[in-house]
């Protein structure tokens, strides 16, 4: 969720740096590189910490995992119609969010599906 709201307020120009030098401007880069990872990691912490029994907790997963996305994805096509102007450090963010979201869809997502059908191979829920 946190991810989703720091994408739609840099994508969309609410949180957009105005940086005056080079260094200054991979520094933004490197935060936002920083953010997609603390995102990235949370969510293995959370694939490898959840109860085995638990039916709903890998379908809530998944959807909050995709609201990121859908930010990324409608922004990506507001861009490409030419309805939305976005500058090398937005499509920079666009970009990072975007591979820490596929990261955490498809990695996190088969990991925590895959280890819920196994948990009710071999444990059994009361």
């Amino acid at each position: 969720m946190f991810l989703a709201v720091f994408l739609w307020a840099v994508l969309w120009g609410r949180l957009v740096p105005a940086p005056t030098t080079p260094e200054s401007a991979m520094w933004h880069v490197a935060w936002v590189a920083i953010v997609a990872l603390g995102y990235t990691a949370f969510h293995a912490f959370a694939a490898a910490t959840q109860p085995l029994s638990s039916e709903t907790l890998p379908l809530i997963d998944i959807l909050v995992s995709l609201l990121p996305l859908g930010v990324v994805a409608y922004t990506a096509v507001e861009w490409l119609r030419g309805e939305v102007a976005l500058s090398d450090y937005q499509r920079i963010v666009m970009i990072l969010g975007a591979m820490a979201v596929m990261i955490d869809t498809v990695a996190f997502t088969w990991f925590t599906l895959r280890l819920n059908r196994l948990s009710h191979e071999f444990v059994r829920a009361d």
